[in-house]
């Protein structure tokens, strides 16, 4: 997904751990560093941007950051009991503030 996105970065908790992808041959040594600077980008730039409770709620649920699974708008939307748009919107947002904190910090994923 990109700079700002989160598809295709390895997180310790997923499924499987990152160890376990090396060590199956999943990516390579040189990915596998990527992936471990990218996480920890993401993961300075996520405790940084100033996102509200609800927004970081949304990111960590949909891109299954801190420990959570990876789940759907809508799933999201019962949970805070609000609707599918309104998640949309404090994803958005979210993202753009994550954004907006990388560039401005000149952080860059390789």
């Amino acid at each position: 997904m990109g700079l700002y996105g989160t598809e295709g970065l390895y997180y310790p908790d997923d499924k499987g751990g990152i160890e376990e992808k090396f060590a199956n041959g999943d990516i390579s040594q040189d990915l596998l560093y990527e992936q471990e600077e990218d996480t920890a980008l993401m993961r300075r730039a996520l405790g940084k941007c100033n996102l509200t409770d609800r927004e970081r709620y949304v990111l960590e649920r949909l891109h299954g950051f801190g420990g959570h699974d990876k789940c759907r708008q809508l799933d999201i939307a019962a949970e805070i009991n609000v609707s599918e748009s309104r998640v949309s919107q404090l994803h958005r947002r979210a993202l753009g503030k994550l954004q907006k904190y990388i560039k401005e910090h000149d952080m860059s994923c390789v």
